[in-house]
């Protein structure tokens, strides 16, 4: 039977017909697959690979979302801290300056504070004990003085730490607020670090696109993806076809480096105290002036003089002004400058006896066997151009 087969001539065709062209085919096809079995393994790879860089992508930036916050709040306490700093109204300088005033630390006036009161408990003990009245009036006394001290020391050490106290405030909100933007900026590095990591995940995601897609255009080119292809039938229709189904598309990623570094906010120091204005002193009252005398007359005296152009008639001592009495010839007249003095004139004239206010004083000096008087205005009460007159008697 198989002879009789065999012989036969279509059974001959069909079985050459299997060999040569369907199975050479199936075979053909075995081997294309087989080619790209290596290219298939690196494509499975590569896509699991780009959605570990997915996931990935994902969870940093929750990471820098929660830093992003954290600094968000870390700006917050910087900014109580600001306020909180430019509400003292000064500076650690300004303190420091204040401080320096008393010339004493706090801690040595508390130990002069706590002597001073262990003195004054024993001297009252003291007192306490003391029998004999006379030292315990001593010891009284000393107690009176060391009480004193306390109390002059007391209200200075009260001041003092005021300053003392707002200088340790000051400076511990200053200290807490370095240590928020030091803590806000090692957050920030930690935000660059997770935009650096996110900058090596973009570009290895990049290229796992492109691996995909290179070995997909391979796939499309030689194994004609979606594309029908033609094949040979055992019977029926001289031709069928087959074809290879998979993703044409080009494969791309949505991941970014692009990330919003935030910044910490302003930290400005704290301010001096501005310098109170030095008060202006009072002017004291300026005391109101007595009225001036009123001066004579000296161009025209009308007190009784000659009528021969004289200075006056001084009794017996001739037309010249001569003092009669002591036989001197000089003219009164003329002051020590060399000038004419109309008020020694008038004086000369009227030859009367002044009567001094307490507060002048008069000398009188020997000279050449004359007596002279020299008038000088020395009290507030009298003002005058020629303060010292000279005259004769």
């Amino acid at each position: 039977i198989f002879n009789s087969f065999a012989n036969n001539e279509n059974y001959k065709n069909a079985t050459d017909k299997y060999n040569n062209t369907i199975k050479g085919g199936m075979t053909s096809l075995k081997n294309t697959i087989h080619d790209k079995l290596a290219d298939i393994k690196n494509l499975e790879d590569t896509l699991k690979n780009l959605n570990n860089a997915l996931e990935q992508e994902k969870v940093l930036d929750g990471e820098i979302a929660n830093l992003q916050n954290e600094v968000e709040s870390i700006n917050k306490e910087i900014e109580k801290l600001n306020e909180k700093i430019a509400g003292f109204g000064t500076d650690i300088e300004s303190l420091d300056k204040e401080i320096a005033k008393f010339g004493i630390t706090l801690e040595a006036l508390d130990n002069e504070i706590a002597s001073l009161k262990t003195e004054i408990a024993n001297t009252k003990d003291a007192i306490n004990k003391m029998p004999r009245p006379e030292y315990k009036e001593a010891l009284k006394k000393q107690l009176a003085k060391l009480e004193a001290q306390l109390a002059e020391k007391e209200p200075k050490r009260e001041e003092l730490n005021s300053f003392v106290t707002t200088k340790n405030e000051l400076q511990a909100a200053l200290d807490k607020r370095n240590e928020w933007k030091a803590k806000g900026e090692e957050v920030i590095t930690q935000i660059k670090t997770k935009q650096g990591e996110l900058t090596t995940l973009k570009n290895n995601a990049d290229g796992y696109v492109t691996t995909i897609n290179s070995i997909r255009d391979g796939f499309k080119q030689e194994l004609k993806i979606n594309q029908a292809q033609d094949i040979e039938l055992m019977a029926g229709a001289d031709k069928g076809s087959f074809t290879f189904y998979g993703v044409i598309d080009d494969k791309t990623h949505d991941i970014t480096d692009k990330v919003e570094i935030p910044s910490i906010i302003e930290t400005p120091a704290p301010q001096p105290k501005p310098e109170e204005p030095t008060p202006e002193p009072e002017q004291p009252e300026q005391p109101e002036q007595p009225e001036q005398p009123e001066q004579p007359d000296t161009e025209n005296p009308d007190n009784g003089g000659g009528d021969n152009g004289n200075n006056g008639d001084n009794g017996n001592n001739g037309d010249n002004g001569d003092n009669g009495d002591n036989g001197y010839e000089g003219d009164d007249t003329v002051n020590n400058n060399g000038g004419y003095d109309a008020r020694l004139a008038y004086l000369n004239y009227k030859r009367e006896v002044l009567e001094l206010p307490a507060e002048e004083e008069t000398s009188i000096e020997i000279n050449e066997g004359r007596e002279k008087g020299r008038l000088c205005i020395v009290s507030d009460n009298a003002k005058t151009n020629n303060p010292c007159m000279a005259i004769t008697y």
